[in-house]
């Protein structure tokens, strides 16, 4: 079989992207990476069964960058761009003009297109874009309601690996100044007012002070009432604020109850993918593809969104009942292993990139 060539322009790789791309090589595909230098020395990128092209990106509408890639298209005979990203998706959009290659972008969230939106219509909304990768099919289900055909929709799930967390080092309550009666639940990621951190706030004031909940908070905080309500008497004794730290997933690991109460736009947190991954159990709303990845009463528990009643029941519902926490402890960790592995998500990926490609004689 005929190699496909693919080109991959990316700003930034998290740990599933890169096990993504330097498995493309071994399924079949010749690769090349346009990135910038920051991103070329990650772990896993510098197979020399890869060929690296190190570049800024300045915007979706950086014609110099879109001129780069359109040689890059010209002199390899590049069947296929993908491009993960809103400024590198522009760019492939761009560069493909009039040229015979594959053009295939991801979507990892839902909002924040229109059709008025010319940074929208040379992106997602652009017909020259042959496919979009879902992470979820809320976002599949957001693309399609927003008039993007069905046959260039295809969801895949983000994968990960059990394995990536299991050398994580943990700290101790202790470390993060926290008693070890504390009953631990546990927020990361940037908190904006998207995030419904505010919610969990008011659940904790309806939590009785003798349930000793400590809620912890991993990341910058970007929601004014959120900062505000922190520094209230009645809940702040009760709250772990630790700003950002490279170590969140660590964190989310040590603590009892993993937490995302949004209000919009969820895709597929990878925040909660990872406290699931090392066993610890998510209470989510329901809320984009949060329901897709937690297993109401089994892995987990869902609640609704902007309901601070509902998220304290199902906090004190996981703490006063430790048989169904540690049930939902080991079903949350083989929900990742098995349904969200990044093999799968390597397979499928594969799949796609042949599919689009058609046959080559």
């Amino acid at each position: 079989m005929i190699r496909r060539k693919l080109l991959i322009l990316i700003e930034s790789c998290d740990r599933s992207e890169a096990a993504l791309i330097s498995a493309l090589p071994e399924a079949g595909y010749d690769v090349y990476l346009v990135c910038p230098p920051s991103v070329a020395g990650s772990p896993g990128l510098s197979s020399s069964a890869i060929k690296i092209y190190k570049r800024d990106f300045k915007s979706r509408f950086d014609l110099s960058s879109a001129m780069f890639v359109r040689n890059l298209i010209k002199a390899h005979g590049i069947d296929c761009v993908y491009a993960p990203r809103n400024n590198t998706l522009g760019i492939g959009v761009l560069a493909s003009i009039g040229m015979s290659n594959k053009l295939v972008g991801y979507r990892g969230t839902t909002h924040h297109l229109r059709w008025y939106d010319p940074a929208s219509l040379i992106t997602y909304l652009n017909p020259r874009v042959d496919r979009i990768v879902c992470v979820s099919d809320a976002v599949k289900s957001f693309l399609s309601g927003m008039g993007v055909p069905t046959h260039r929709l295809i969801r895949i799930y983000k994968g990960h690996d059990i394995r990536w967390y299991s050398d994580l080092v943990k700290p101790t309550k202790a470390e993060l100044g926290i008693s070890s009666d504390d009953f631990t639940v546990c927020f990361t990621g940037n908190i904006r007012p998207v995030k419904g951190c505010d919610i969990l706030l008011e659940a904790l004031k309806m939590i009785p002070r003798d349930k000793h909940v400590m809620a912890v908070f991993v990341g910058e905080c970007r929601d004014p009432k959120v900062t505000s309500m922190m520094q209230s008497v009645e809940i702040k004794d009760r709250i772990k604020f630790l700003g950002f730290r490279k170590d969140a997933a660590a964190i989310s690991g040590m603590c009892d109850v993993f937490v995302m109460p949004s209000l919009k736009r969820e895709g597929l947190p990878r925040a909660v993918i990872e406290a699931m991954a090392q066993g610890v159990p998510a209470i989510v709303s329901r809320v984009g593809g949060m329901p897709e990845l937690v297993e109401d009463g089994k892995s987990g528990m869902i609640v609704a969104p902007g309901d601070p009643k509902a998220l304290a029941d199902a906090i004190m519902k996981m703490q006063a009942d430790p048989a169904f926490r540690k049930q939902c402890s080991a079903n949350a960790r083989i929900r990742i292993e098995r349904d969200f592995n990044i093999t799968k998500t390597i397979e499928q990926f594969s799949a796609m990139f042949l599919d689009v490609t058609g046959s080559k004689s």
